[in-house]
C-alpha cells in the first residue's frame, strides 16, 4: 500500500557491551530474531514504504565509562564493523519487502568521537553516522534497487532531524540532550528556538533504555496531539541502573505505521 509507511526503530544496540544478558554473540542472536519477527510483521502489514531509524548508541564505544576497557568483548573497530553489518542487513530485508526505503540516523553519546565524555570534534563526528555513509556508498555501487534507498542525517552541528513521511513530519533524536522527565520540555524549547524537530508531529528517541509513549503538545497543522515515542533498547542490559533502582526493561524493537490520510497510527504500534 503506497499510502502507508512502516517505521522501524533500532535503539541502543551498544554492540560490544557485555552485561547480564550476555555479550556480542547473544546480542546478535537477539537482533536477528527481531529481524525475522520484523520480516513476518512487514509481510502482514504490506506497507509501500519502510523507514529504518538508527536512534543512536549502536556501538558501546570505549570512552564513556572506565569499565569499558575491561567489559567490552570486541574492539572499537569490530564494534563499528558489526554495527554496519546489522544496519545493512535490516535495510536489505526492508528493501526486499517495500517499494521505497528510507534510512536515517543521528549522533549519540556512545557513538560520537569522544575523549572521555567530551567531544573531540563536531557532534556529527559519529560512528553511527559514519556507518550510514559507508552503507550508502555500498548501496550506490550495488545498483537497483539498493541505490534507490534514501539516507538522511542531521545538518552539521545539529543532533536531531525531521523526515517527511507521507506528509507527516517525523522527528528523531538520541535523547542524551535531556533527562527523560524533561524531554517534553526540551522538545517544546526546540519548537520555540526553531530547531530541526520544531515541525515534528511525532518524535522518536532512544538513550533512556525503556519504552514509553506520551502525547505532548498539539499540531498546528492537524489539530491532533503530537506524540513522543521513546524506543526500547535491544542491548544486553543496564545492570548499573538495576543496581541503583531495582528495575530493568525488556529488550525490544519498536515498530509503528504512518498513513498518508491519518498520520501516526497508535493502533499499529508494536514492540517485537
Amino acid at each position: 500500500n503506497s499510502d502507508r509507511a512502516l517505521v522501524v526503530v533500532l535503539a541502543d544496540c551498544q554492540i560490544g557491551k557485555t552485561a547480564s544478558r550476555g555479550g556480542t554473540p547473544e546480542l546478535m542472536a537477539r537482533l536477528y530474531e527481531k529481524l525475522e519477527a520484523l520480516t513476518e510483521l512487514a509481510k502482514e502489514r504490506k506497507c509501500g514504504t519502510a523507514v529504518l531509524l538508527d536512534a543512536g548508541d549502536i556501538i558501546e564505544g570505549i570512552e564513556n565509562v572506565a569499565n569499558q576497557a575491561a567489559t567490552n568483548d570486541v574492539s572499537l573497530t569490530d564494534q563499528v564493523d558489526i554495527a554496519a553489518t546489522v544496519v545493512m542487513d535490516f535495510a536489505k530485508r526492508l528493501i526486499e519487502l517495500h517499494s521505497n526505503v528510507v534510512v536515517a540516523g543521528i549522533p549519540s553519546n556512545h557513538a560520537q568521537h569522544r575523549r572521555g565524555k567530551n567531544l573531540v570534534n563536531t557532534p556529527n563526528d559519529d560512528w553511527g553516522l559514519h556507518n550510514l555513509r559507508q552503507i550508502k556508498k555500498a548501496f550506490d555501487l550495488a545498483g537497483a534497487p539498493f541505490n534507490q534507498v534514501k539516507f538522511y542525517e542531521p545538518e552539521q552541528y545539529r543532533e536531531s532531524l525531521v523526515l517527511d513521511v507521507l506528509g507527516t513530519p517525523l522527528g528523531l533524536v538520541h535523547g542524551h540532550q535531556s533527562r527523560p522527565s524533561r524531554f517534553p520540555q526540551w522538545w517544546a524549547e526546540q519548537v520555540h528556538g526553531g530547531g530541526p524537530v520544531a515541525s515534528a508531529e511525532i518524535i522518536v528517541s532512544g538513550h533512556y533504555h525503556s519504552f514509553e509513549i506520551k502525547p505532548t503538545g498539539r499540531s498546528l497543522r492537524t489539530g491532533k496531539s503530537k506524540w513522543w515515542l521513546q524506543a526500547p533498547t535491544v542491548d544486553n542490559g543496564s545492570d548499573w541502573w538495576k543496581n541503583l533502582h531495582g528495575d530493568d526493561s525488556d529488550p525490544g524493537l519498536l515498530v509503528f505505521e504512518i498513513s498518508r490520510e491519518d498520520g501516526f497510527s497508535l493502533q499499529s504500534l508494536t514492540v517485537l
